[in-house]
């Protein structure tokens, strides 16, 4: 594909994406709408890391860390707008330390297959699935790796080995998604 057919069908499935967020998450109250823009912060960088990952096998650390800034900001501002604010960032930093801390110790097992870029992206990710409840934080922890299976089937029937690197990142953003949409 060339870059204008990439940059629109990136722009597609951010529309798309995005549309879907709106349509689904609740946002009746202003402490909704601000869980609502976190996660249409999360959806539209995390398309952009995709490609990124996909082009390059890696996730910058800048873009990463000016993601969680604003996600963490936003949930940080709703839990000032909502009386079970203290739950909700309960739920948040637990969802960032569970997803992130299993990815690092991932990381540290399989000695760089799994790379700290993956270990950024899955905390933050971690914030906003844990935001949404346990159900969304789990369905966003397991997904990637049934998302991730075909592909891997295929690399393997192709002569890939156990060691053959396949970006997580697209995926771990796919799966984030879908259990956000759940």
């Amino acid at each position: 594909m060339s870059n204008t057919e990439d940059a629109v069908a990136g722009a597609v499935c951010a529309a798309v994406g995005c549309g879907l967020l709106a349509w689904r998450l609740p946002t009746n109250r202003p402490s909704e709408m601000c869980v609502l823009a976190a996660w249409l912060v999360l959806a539209g960088v995390g398309l952009i890391l995709a490609q990124i990952d996909l082009a390059v096998y890696r996730l910058p650390t800048p873009i990463l860390a000016a993601t969680a800034f604003v996600t963490t900001g936003l949930i940080g501002v709703t839990s000032f707008l909502t009386p079970d604010g203290r739950r909700l960032v309960t739920a948040s930093v637990f969802g960032s330390l569970l997803y992130g801390g299993l990815y690092l110790a991932a990381s540290w097992v399989s000695r760089a297959q799994v790379g700290l870029g993956d270990v950024r992206l899955a905390a933050i990710l971690g914030v906003g699935l844990g935001a949404l409840g346990p159900v969304p934080l789990t369905i966003g922890i397991l997904a990637p790796y049934v998302l991730a299976t075909p592909l891997a089937v295929a690399l393997m029937l192709r002569g890939g080995t156990v060691v053959t690197s396949i970006p997580f990142g697209p995926f771990m953003v796919t799966a984030a998604v879908l259990a956000a949409l759940q």
